[in-house]
């Protein structure tokens, strides 16, 4: 489940506070990264072997939450058809 949070980002009286939007936008992806990481641990809560998760800083505004785990890409993608 998405959670959203809002607050007020002031202005200094002489235009927009560039800075404090890019902090606040880099703390929410933070945020997101780390609220995927523990989804990410809750689906794997009961495994014998515990992949890995990394979250990957891939550029100042873009955050990439996986594994390299190959079980765990059959929940992502599924197997091929039983026929």
């Amino acid at each position: 489940m998405a959670t959203s949070l809002t607050r007020s980002i002031g202005t200094t009286g002489k235009g927009i506070d560039v800075a404090a939007y890019r902090r606040a936008i880099k703390k929410s992806l933070d945020d997101a990264a780390k609220a995927a990481l523990t989804d990410f641990h809750k689906t794997t809560a009961s495994w014998a072997g515990q992949p890995k998760f990394t979250v990957a800083n891939r550029g100042e505004f873009v955050r990439i939450v996986g594994t390299d785990n190959a079980i765990y890409d059959y929940v992502t993608h599924g197997t091929r058809p039983h026929i």
